[in-house]
């Protein structure tokens, strides 16, 4: 599904994962994949699939007790015109995010790369 949403990490910590393949990591016995990278209190994450109406391409799962808070568009685009300011900041932080997904080996960046050219056709 087409992301709508984009959630806070209001306590605890979570991990991002790359999307399993399912049967064959289990055929291969690779076990769980470690986590990219971790979101922590107060970092939020989703801006990212929300700002280029993407599909979610990774899994998100809690490494602690965490609690979440989910802000849909509407709502975080109402907000964001109360407070340009914190759009200027997400889009900042949503390109930093881009720079690391097409570089890092493990996320599949020719195929994230594709679908950034298909999208804009």
């Amino acid at each position: 599904d087409i992301a709508d949403q984009v959630v806070f990490v209001v306590r605890g910590q979570v991990g991002v994962e790359a999307p399993s393949d399912g049967a064959q990591d289990e055929a291969k016995g690779d076990g769980p994949r470690p986590p990219l990278w971790f979101y922590k209190e107060g970092s939020y994450f989703g801006e990212v699939e929300l700002f280029c109406q993407e599909h979610r391409q990774f899994n998100v799962r809690a490494y602690s007790d965490a609690e979440l808070f989910a802000l849909d568009a509407a709502a975080l685009f109402q907000t964001f015109c109360a407070f340009p300011h914190l759009l200027m900041s997400m889009q900042r932080d949503a390109t930093e995010k881009l720079k690391y997904f097409c570089v890092h080996p493990r996320l599949h960046a020719e195929q994230f790369r594709a679908s950034l050219k298909t999208r804009r056709n």
